[in-house]
């Protein structure tokens, strides 16, 4: 398996997801033009997108296929790309006209638990945060992929906790029991 193929592999996922993100957005806003007043937001939420942003850029900007000789890398590269892709996809569209890059409730939100919100909370943050550490593995050296890994977490980590905040006092009933059944975007981490 060549390093060209899987790197054009991964560099499809990216674009894809993020011309899938671009239309989820897109028909997001249409969906709920006029229709929603704000209850409450966070704008923290917006430090955590800056974030996984520089996470990102960090863990996968470097390319040189002089360094990444392993196998295994490539391999599992090439397979976990598309699936995590596909779960990072799938996410804003199950959100419907609730997507929004901040932090927000609305007087007429509803709790997502369907779809890929069965297997985590935040899917689109799993589905990133894998699709980069398979981006890494094929094109970065372990310390670019360790330290952007780890910003892409603590922006992730801010995300999510006031996300799930903001759902905790807005659905006090339901919220707490799905937060207990369903983990956050790690599998095995609740």
């Amino acid at each position: 398996m060549s390093w060209k193929t899987v790197n054009a592999v991964i560099s499809f996922c990216w674009v894809a997801l993020v011309v899938v993100f671009a239309a989820a957005s897109i028909h997001a806003r249409w969906t709920r033009r006029g229709k929603a007043t704000i209850v409450t937001k966070d704008n923290r939420s917006l430090v955590g997108l800056l974030l996984q942003a520089i996470g990102i850029v960090v863990a996968v900007s470097f390319s040189d296929p002089e360094l990444i000789t392993q196998e295994w890398r490539l391999l599992l590269g090439v397979v976990l790309g598309p699936l995590d892709a596909l779960l990072a996809a799938c996410g804003p569209w199950q959100l419907g006209r609730h997507l929004r890059g901040q932090a927000i409730v609305t007087e007429d939100h509803e709790l997502i638990t369907s779809g890929p919100y069965k297997l985590f909370r935040h899917p689109l943050y799993a589905g990133t945060l894998w699709l980069t550490l398979a981006t890494a593995l094929v094109r970065s050296p372990w310390s670019r992929l360790m330290i952007g890994i780890a910003v892409y977490i603590v922006g992730t980590e801010i995300r999510v906790r006031v996300e799930d905040a903001l759902l905790l006092a807005r659905f006090p009933q339901s919220a707490p029991g799905y937060r207990r059944r369903v983990r956050a975007y790690i599998p095995f981490l609740r």
